[in-house]
């Protein structure tokens, strides 16, 4: 535990001290803040109250974004950065384990998550209760700004002035005394209304002197619910980073994060058509059951339980949700930990020994066979749906099922599962020979160089064939992206670091 503890604490300081944490903080405040105008341009007739709305969807929206791009960024700096340095390679030849390593790196990690995230929320809730102004007779809500401004400007002052007399970081004193200074400041505005008189706790004072409640404790649990979910994506972003660079780190999480937030729309309404869908749906995280923003737009009673009203669904919600994020972030761990234990620390090349421009052509055809081997599982899937159908009667057959039928037969309603299996055995051996491509060519073989290099330039002597041949039924932007994609592989390949990764004894 003091082996984790240590990790945490040194993982949390470096995070916090780099100019990048700070930075997404400060813009993140910048976009809460200037969200208050943008909202405030509705023609609905009911024009506060939508307004409202639409000011807590596009906030909390703001502060999960900004929770992510801290995961990832940190992921990547305190994790892909260190086996850089061979910073990680002196921590591990050390008696601790690289589960120790992983689980506190982790920790360290949300830490600076939850601090950020603290942060963001004070900044957040005070714009809340500053609300939107559609109209001229809406007065502005003084102490928030005096009270949040002298937070925001003295933060920087004190952290300079600190600086300069006792030798502190400066990122990391700014980060404590926004801490400390927005907490002072929200604490003040809970009981000061927005006359300067005394209200009671989350309430203020109307333009008709009326105490309304304006922040809600169902408000309070959506923000928790996105707390939940940045929670997930920094437990991804670890183990994304435990294998990958950087960038691959980056694109990763984002499809990551498309694909989760898109879960009941790409895996739960296709999954009885596409098994593959299905299998997806149970790896990938659920997001969207996080999410309070339609609730909010659409106006919804209670944003703790997305669409239900009632207090006791509320409350089960809450707890199924906190049990899945603890559940799911712990899975992400344990496959962090089970990934890091394979990575090489201790190559000449970086990260994995591969340079930055192969690894983007390995995983790039790393994705391609994993698409194909999918693509195969899943006409096999339709092949015994099929077979099924036949046997029990009844309409089981997937989609792919049915495109293969009318690839091959041109009828999509025949059973013709005989035929189908000859590309869905293709579509299997492609995405395995593509696999194996991938790992000798992330090896450095040169045979694997040259082979990948004569596919990228088929591809394009094909499109260019097919802009020759057909000027007329060509889709210049679909086509015009393939050429693109293929002519940027090879750039990759033939780039001084990538020839040397291959040719070291030639160069």
């Amino acid at each position: 535990m003091e082996q984790i503890w240590s990790i945490c604490k040194n993982t949390f300081i470096q995070t916090i001290r780099q100019p990048i944490y700070g930075l997404l903080i400060f813009i993140t405040i910048a976009a809460l803040v200037l969200s208050l105008p943008v909202t405030g341009s509705t023609l609905d007739p009911n024009v506060e109250d939508v307004d409202q709305r639409m000011l807590s969807s596009l906030s909390l929206s703001t502060l999960l974004g900004s929770a992510f791009l801290i995961a990832i960024f940190g992921a990547s700096w305190g994790i892909t950065r260190e086996l850089e340095d061979r910073t990680a390679l002196t921590v591990v030849s050390k008696p601790v384990s690289r589960a120790v390593f992983i689980i506190g790196k982790f920790a360290g990690l949300l830490l600076a998550v939850l601090v950020s995230y603290y942060i963001c929320s004070l900044v957040f809730l005070m714009t809340i209760r500053h609300g939107t102004m559609p109209t001229a007779s809406h007065v502005y809500d003084m102490p928030v700004i005096v009270f949040g401004m002298a937070a925001l400007l003295g933060s920087p002052i004190l952290a300079g002035a600190g600086n300069y007399f006792f030798g502190w970081s400066f990122n990391s004193a700014l980060v404590w005394l926004d801490m400390i200074l927005f907490t002072l400041a929200m604490g003040l505005v809970s009981f000061i209304g927005k006359f300067w008189t005394i209200v009671p706790f989350g309430c203020d004072v109307s333009t008709e002197l009326t105490i309304v409640q304006v922040i809600k404790p169902d408000l309070i649990l959506a923000m928790y619910n996105l707390l939940l979910a940045a929670i997930i994506l920094t437990a991804l972003a670890v183990a994304v980073s435990s294998r990958l660079g950087q960038i691959p780190t980056l694109l990763v999480c984002l499809v990551l994060l498309y694909a989760g937030s898109s879960h009941d729309y790409l895996f739960s309404k296709h999954a009885g058509q596409f098994v593959s869908l299905w299998l997806l749906g149970w790896l990938l995280p659920n997001l969207a059951d996080f999410y309070p923003i339609d609730a909010l737009v659409s106006g919804a009673q209670s944003l703790g339980a997305i669409t239900a009203t009632a207090a006791g669904v509320q409350v089960k919600l809450f707890w199924l949700q906190t049990l899945y994020a603890i559940l799911y972030s712990a899975g992400a761990i344990f496959a962090a930990i089970g990934l890091f234990q394979r990575r090489q620390l201790d190559s000449d090349e970086g990260v994995g020994g591969i340079p930055g421009w192969v690894s983007i052509v390995a995983w790039t055809f790393r994705i391609a066979a994993i698409a194909c081997l999918f693509a195969g599982f899943e006409a096999f899937a339709g092949i015994c749906a099929d077979v099924v159908s036949n046997w029990f009667g009844g309409d089981f057959t997937p989609k792919m099922a049915i495109m293969l039928n009318l690839l091959i037969t041109g009828h999509a309603g025949e059973t013709r599962y005989d035929y189908a299996f000859l590309p869905a055995t293709g579509l299997l051996a492609a995405g395995a020979g593509l696999w194996l491509l991938s790992g000798f060519f992330a090896r450095a073989a040169k045979w694997s160089y040259w082979t990948i290099m004569a596919l990228f330039a088929a591809g394009i002597i094909f499109q260019i064939i097919l802009y020759a041949r057909n000027l007329d039924g060509i889709n210049y932007v679909a086509d015009g992206a393939k050429l693109a994609v293929n002519a940027f592989l090879i750039l990759c390949l033939v780039m001084p670091r990538s020839r040397h990764y291959f040719f070291r004894s030639v160069t």
